[in-house]
């Protein structure tokens, strides 16, 4: 938690301890801290996070409150963390799994890893100012954990000498006041603190200045906890780690950690989860409860006299959305539409997969998210007409020829086909009307054996289309 802000890295003087080089990791399961912690039992919704960052690594703790989504602390997600190269783990000896990353078993395989697809941190998050320190992360897979509900009521007066359950999966103790050299990082502890409500001006300490604490408009959406023996207190590494309290028997998420005393001890900083609730609901709605729209992008003609209709998708989540072939994902007549995706992924595509069709014929698109309704697409005689020299078509009606070959497939679908191609023209700016050249005579390229060339873990390579090749190679520079 800056945890002196409690993430593990370690940067001198920064308000997260987050960890930069690695700390010592336990080799066991037991261990004598949070500090002065225990084992923790019961808390599978509690998880470790490691960022790859281009000069290190950060490792945090975090909280699963919903299918896919992991809350944690702003600061553990640096500037220059590496897309694809977030982890939530899960499991129970991190000491070995580590090794596993980053190359994780897929989605659907066991694995006590995930891979987050995107983050978001609070559109307020003033780092500076160490708020508010709130983070959340969308997973490419549900955790075989049940989620920690938030706590939505107003953690007042009368919540104050109550106590709490804190757990991370951060040090057991810090060798030094400002948590450069810590130990015991990687093993799930939790322990008890006393609530003490909001912090104030009084709760500041030059020597580890935590500026927020002196405006009033912060402290009220702060929660402080007495981490005084023989109380637990966070360290290093527990940063984004929940504040539990219980009612009626359940075990809510109250607080997320970012700052803890020197050396570890005295007191912690919580960011109150009930000052945020529309942060956390619209990061709920972001994995998969939003809404997955078809659109037809544009209808083209092809050398043998069929059609093809081009299509593409918004998919308003931060997550990708799987919806399988079939009564959710449906197209008419089924075979045309046979290379429609079953994976949508975050935002606007426009050439997501091609369907050939017979003119006059008409075709029907319809997807049907899990957590909104059905949204349908027509295509008719009114369908809008590609344009030759757009350089998406380009791309889609080479991709049409090239995912038709008789090769193995090289791509995994049209539409990793079709981004791949479009990214030649952002690298060769200068180089668009020999490019397209290309491409247009890959488009017209039928099916037939003696057209294509077929090289394996190669893309199917025209037979008929050279000296464009060569073109676009010269001007390349090859």
């Amino acid at each position: 938690m800056r945890l002196r802000a409690t993430c593990v890295t370690v940067l001198p003087l920064l308000l997260n301890a987050c960890s930069g080089s690695a700390p010592d990791v336990p080799t066991g399961t037991s261990q004598s801290a949070i500090v002065r912690g225990e084992d923790e039992e019961g808390l599978d919704a509690v998880v470790l996070i490691q960022a790859q960052r281009s000069n290190g690594t950060t490792r945090c703790s975090g909280t699963y409150i919903s299918p896919r989504v992991v809350v944690t602390a702003a600061h553990c997600i640096k500037a220059n963390t590496i897309q694809n190269r977030v982890f939530v783990y899960y499991g129970d000896d991190y000491a070995t799994d580590v090794a596993m990353l980053p190359n994780i078993p897929a989605p659907g395989e066991v694995s006590p890893w995930a891979r987050v697809e995107k983050w978001k941190l609070n559109p307020d998050f003033v780092a500076a100012m160490n708020y508010p320190d709130l983070a959340v992360l969308f997973l490419d897979r549900e955790l075989p954990v049940r989620p920690m509900p938030i706590f939505t009521e107003h953690v007042g007066k009368s919540y104050v000498g109550d106590k709490a359950i804190i757990a991370g999966w951060g040090a057991s103790e810090s060798l030094d006041p400002f948590l450069t050299q810590v130990v015991g990082v990687g093993v799930k502890r939790s322990g008890k603190v006393a609530i003490l409500g909001s912090p104030t001006a009084a709760d500041y300490d030059p020597n580890d200045p935590n500026p927020g604490i002196l405006d009033p408009k912060i402290q009220k959406d702060l929660l402080k906890t007495d981490g005084r023996a023989p109380n637990s207190n966070p360290c290093a590494g527990d940063s984004g780690g929940p504040l539990i309290i219980r009612k009626n028997g359940q075990k809510y998420l109250a607080g997320v950690g970012f700052w803890t005393g020197l050396s570890c001890e005295n007191y912690s900083i919580f960011s109150r989860i009930d000052s945020f609730l529309p942060f956390f609901a619209d990061a709920i709605r972001d994995a998969g409860r939003r809404p997955i729209t078809p659109s037809l992008t544009c209808v083209g003609d092809n050398q043998d006299g069929s059609r093809t209709a081009y299509f593409g998708y918004l998919n308003e989540n931060s997550i990708t959305v799987d919806i399988p072939l079939g009564w959710d994902n449906a197209f008419w007549p089924p075979k045309a539409g046979a290379q429609r995706p079953t994976s949508f992924n975050p935002g606007q595509h426009t050439w997501a997969f091609g369907a050939d069709f017979k003119p006059g014929q008409t075709l029907f698109y319809e997807v049907n998210p899990p957590h909104d309704g059905p949204t349908f697409v027509t295509v008719d005689k009114k369908a809008p007409q590609c344009t030759a020299s757009d350089q998406g078509y380009q791309c889609a009606s080479s991709c049409r020829a090239i995912m038709n070959a008789p090769c193995p497939p090289y791509h995994d679908s049209f539409q990793a086909c079709a981004s791949e191609c479009s990214a030649t023209f952002l690298w060769y700016p200068d180089c668009e009307t020999e490019w397209g050249a290309y491409l247009q005579c890959i488009a017209k390229q039928s099916a037939a054996p003696a057209n294509w060339s077929c090289i394996p873990d190669i893309e199917p390579q025209p037979t008929n289309c050279d000296d464009f090749l060569a073109a676009a190679d010269e001007c390349e520079g090859y």
